[in-house]
């Protein structure tokens, strides 16, 4: 036999037979208490399995920032499972950016970017929120018939009321609008797809100068023809190079788009 005395760590002399038996009885004794994550509250689980990355649980904790009003430390989590492709996340920043939170400033162009990436994969308030800026505006150009698509593909959801829409169209924009919505197929968009969707219909701010030297304003930087510069596009620098102007438009290579692509005056 052998005899323990007692420490902080051995509660009192125990008496242990050799053996594998009174060796487990020793271990049991003296190894402190490690709850197992299955027994710790189901938050700290969750922050647990969001800090090692798992977007699920990255987006479930977001939601309990969110609830709490803590809009910033929201952001962070929801820009975690966005980064992985969690669609709900995706969503989550695009609503957030739209009108902007305390601490997340408002970002016109980056919200429509995710709501657009969402509700082509078929995110329904995705769409739902896509055809509201579409009709009415916000954050893009006005499009009734784009914003009939995205009513459509809902409608049968119960979630909107067409009718309403339908007053204010002529028959011509009713069947375009019928025709996008059965062309639609889910999809991830690529990021050529999201610039020319969200960015190119606003890059040309203005041509100045005569037929036989123009200048064509492009995000806020000039260029003559022939001329290349990086120029910001969203949230990066983007090389443009500007093969023609126009009296309204300029044709324009832009880094990430495969062909030129001519872009107009708004």
């Amino acid at each position: 036999m052998t005899s323990v005395a007692a420490t902080p760590l051995y509660p009192k002399s125990l008496v242990i037979k050799r053996g594998s038996v009174g060796l487990m009885l020793l271990f049991l004794s003296v190894t402190p208490a490690v709850l197992s994550q299955a027994q710790l509250p189901s938050l700290e689980q969750t922050r647990l399995a969001a800090e090692k990355g798992d977007p699920a649980a990255q987006h479930k904790f977001a939601e309990v920032f969110l609830s709490k009003d803590d809009y910033s430390t929201a952001f962070k989590w929801f820009q975690k499972a966005a980064a992985q492709d969690f669609v709900d996340s995706q969503y989550r920043l695009g609503q957030m950016l739209l009108d902007g939170k305390p601490k997340v400033p408002k970002d016109s162009d980056e919200a429509i970017k995710w709501l657009l990436l969402t509700a082509n994969q078929g995110h329904q308030l995705a769409q739902l929120d896509l055809a509201h800026c579409y009709e009415s505006g916000k954050a893009v150009n006005r499009d009734i018939v784009e914003a009939y698509k995205w009513y459509k593909l809902i409608s049968h959801k119960g979630m909107v009321d067409m009718n309403r829409l339908v007053l204010g169209m002529t028959h011509e924009q009713i069947q375009e609008g019928e025709q996008r919505a059965k062309d639609w197929k889910p999809h991830k968009m690529t990021d050529e797809e999201l610039l020319e969707a969200i960015y190119l219909k606003k890059m040309l701010k203005a041509i100045a100068g005569s037929a036989g030297r123009r200048l064509a304003i492009i995000n806020g930087r000039p260029f003559e023809t022939g001329e290349q510069a990086k120029v910001k596009v969203g949230q990066k620098m983007v090389t443009v190079r500007c093969l023609e102007i126009k009296e309204k438009s300029a044709v324009v290579q832009i880094e990430g788009i495969g062909k030129p692509k001519e872009i107009n005056l708004q």
